[in-house]
């Protein structure tokens, strides 16, 4: 993995795209939501520019801050386990919940910040506890695993 870290220069670049992207997206969700209602889709869907910028440097500051790191915890151990399969379930699990039961308009657009909170805990357990539950199976488990 140490021989396809980015510089110190792109890590910057990347780092500063991805904050920038951060911005952009929040601000353009908040204010621009009322004159354009489907830039949402814009900013937050994969594979558009500011999402992938976002992502991208997310991970990099991510990395940068604590990926040399090592632990010794097996929460976080098992939780790295998951990872892959938390992020490769998670778009599934985000779709039944945006389209069934916990659709935007269920949260006035004043108050974003505990519709993401409580779509992010929902996402993420039910992402968690599936890829968990996959790798028990063992013809599943190297594909959760990555």
């Amino acid at each position: 993995l140490t021989a396809c870290r980015p510089g110190k220069k792109v890590r910057i670049a990347l780092e500063c795209a991805g904050a920038a992207a951060l911005v952009f997206m929040i601000l353009a969700v908040q204010f621009g939501i009322r004159t354009i209602p489907d830039i949402r889709d814009y900013v937050m869907e994969m594979p558009t520019l500011p999402a992938m910028l976002y992502g991208t440097g997310l991970f990099v500051l991510i990395t940068s801050l604590c990926g040399e790191r090592e632990t010794k915890s097996g929460v976080v151990s098992r939780l790295s386990t998951a990872a892959f399969g938390v992020y490769a379930l998670h778009v599934l699990f985000l779709d039944i919940a945006l389209g069934t039961f916990f659709p935007y308009t269920v949260f006035h657009e004043q108050h974003p910040l505990p519709y993401i909170l409580i779509l992010f805990l929902l996402v993420y357990g039910a992402s968690l506890l599936a890829a968990i539950l996959l790798m028990k199976i063992k013809g599943v488990r190297k594909l959760v695993r990555g």
